[in-house]
């Protein structure tokens, strides 16, 4: 939930820029550039239109149409001003594009988090077709090696933790990795769920991993028994199915 409140966040960031962007360019465009470069605003380009009531020169003085216009547009006069102007619009519009690239890259991400986490997901459907029997060969072939590493391990908790997480190692080398979202711990339940291994062996031996790893009491002898006894279950469960998929 909070990944997604953060993304949410970013998205509604970008387009509320986006949209102030927008707002600028819009304001710019409406009172011209030399207004915008000397902050003078609407209302000035407004009182700076000729009167209808101003005595229009004579002999010398006189001024035509154009001259008049020119005088009251200072920025039709200055073409550095008109320059400067125009390169700030073209840099405000490569700002929008950026942002709205920005806002894009945003949802990409969004949609392949979402996807990697679809169960659904062609990727899954392929490791849940073809992995069990890989992931079964590995579990049975590291199943003496697994037991050794239970029963000499070191202390109990330490040896019940490091049985557990062989069963990652032994998927991972079958070709299984965890999914983004997906924890140690449920990664091996699924695992161990894919090749149909025993469910009451698998239940006892991640309660005994599951108060090794985060109970504060230390664990016994007995807690160790009682997971090599699990772990010799599941695994004469696994080689009974294995002879009747080869018979």
């Amino acid at each position: 939930m909070t990944a997604r409140r953060a993304t949410v966040s970013a998205v509604a960031a970008v387009l509320a820029a986006a949209l102030l962007v927008i707002l600028l360019v819009t304001w710019a465009a409406s009172i011209g550039p030399s207004g915008v470069l000397r902050g003078d605003g609407i209302e000035a380009n407004r009182s700076a239109q000729p009167s209808a009531s101003l005595s229009t020169p004579t002999g010398t003085e006189r001024v035509s149409d154009r001259d008049r216009v020119a005088q009251s547009r200072p920025d039709g006069a200055n073409p550095v001003i008109r320059t400067i102007a125009f390169l700030v619009e073209i840099a405000t519009a490569c700002l929008v594009l950026y942002l709205l690239f920005r806002l894009a890259g945003w949802l990409r991400q969004v949609y392949d988090a979402r996807r990697r986490r679809d169960p659904r997901a062609e990727e899954v459907d392929f490791e849940v077709i073809d992995a069990p029997a890989a992931v079964a060969r590995e579990v049975r072939g590291g199943a003496d090696e697994q037991r050794l590493l239970l029963q000499t391990g070191g202390m109990p908790g330490d040896a019940i933790i490091a049985c557990w997480h062989r069963f990652e190692t032994q998927a991972e080398a079958a070709g299984m990795s965890r999914r983004p979202a997906e924890t140690s711990s449920e990664f091996t339940l699924r695992i161990l769920g894919l090749i149909d291994a025993d469910r009451g062996a698998v239940t006892r031996l991640g309660r005994l991993y599951r108060e090794a790893r985060f109970s504060g009491h230390e664990m016994t002898e007995a807690d160790r028994a009682a997971a090599v006894e699990a772990l010799d279950l599941l695994h004469r469960g696994l080689m009974v199915a294995s002879g009747r998929g080869r018979s």
